[in-house]
């Protein structure tokens, strides 16, 4: 019993590494997308190649870890996997990568987080959740923050596009349709 405080420690401790391993991929895809767009890749095509890496990474670890049936789906809940992976994985990181390459990087990933007042809006509508004063003012103010940092950003960096603010929007929908689906997927 005397291992377990030990175990729980290095538990604790991988687990941080983990996620600060993780904020700094989240941060460094910006590196990438800028480069493989340099090199004539398309925001399409950018997807594609990280869609592609994370299931090269995440398949073999469920299978390592022994829990084959997660692979397993059964055809009738095709369609969560279609809204979670088409219609906000695939549509999020297009809209994003497309934001980035339009705008400042900055001003793509502000829109990104758009998404909670997203979610609090689409969750009322699809999940029948209620509207609680805490939930207006978090929309209030994530609207709010983001409209001052865009139009900050109009002014100061000359690259900024109405066409663009509206993918970038369309990146923090996207992301939060992962929140939408991924729930109704967990009721089945």
């Amino acid at each position: 019993m005397a291992f377990l405080p030990s175990l729980l420690n290095r538990v604790i401790l991988l687990s941080q590494l983990m996620v600060i391993i993780a904020a700094f991929l989240w941060g460094s895809i910006a590196i990438f997308v800028k480069k493989l767009s340099f090199y004539g890749f398309t925001e399409m095509e950018i997807v594609t190649i990280r869609v592609v890496f994370a299931c090269l990474w995440l398949v073999p670890i469920v299978i390592f870890m022994g829990n084959n049936r997660q692979l397993a789906i059964q055809f009738r809940h095709i369609w969560y996997f279609i809204g979670t992976g088409l219609c906000s994985i695939v549509f999020f990181n297009w809209a994003y990568f497309k934001a980035m390459n339009m705008m400042s990087i900055s001003l793509a990933v502000m829109l990104l987080y758009t998404a909670p007042a997203f979610v609090v809006i689409l969750s009322i509508i699809f999940l029948k959740e209620r509207l609680t004063t805490k939930k207006v003012i978090a929309v209030f103010t994530t609207i709010v923050g983001c409209a001052i940092i865009a139009l900050a950003g109009k002014g100061f960096d000359g690259n900024w596009t109405t066409i663009g603010f509206i993918i970038g929007l369309f990146s923090g929908l996207g992301y939060a349709l992962y929140t939408i689906f991924g729930k109704i997927a967990l009721r089945k």
